[in-house]
């Protein structure tokens, strides 16, 4: 995984084998230790970040906010996490951006 903020270049990033819950909050918090709360994450819509749509159409029909675990971390720091939706592939090539992108 790895964490660019687009303002200042700066990135920082983890290897694991997958990228899951625990591995995006170590990611955050050694970002965190290093530079500070950024005001918010743009991250890809997997569901480490940002709940499914069923989870949150259930949430939102019983008047609740649908939060995944990284989710209510970074609520409760004051992180905002938008949803960054990818372009679609074209002639096979990938958009070579980060999962998690910093907004101070």
């Amino acid at each position: 995984m790895n964490m660019v903020d687009d303002a200042t270049g700066k990135t920082l990033g983890l290897l694991d084998e997958q990228e899951t819950t625990a591995g995006a909050m170590t990611l955050l918090w050694q970002w965190i230790e290093k530079y500070g709360i950024p005001a918010a994450l743009y991250t890809d819509r997997k569901n480490v970040y940002v709940p499914d749509e069923k989870t949150a159409a259930k949430a939102e029909l019983s008047g609740q906010e649908a939060l995944t675990q990284f989710g209510r971390a970074c609520k409760s720091l004051g992180i905002r996490i938008i949803q960054r939706i990818r372009p679609k592939l074209r002639d096979g090539w990938r958009e070579a951006t980060a999962p998690i992108r910093i907004d101070w």
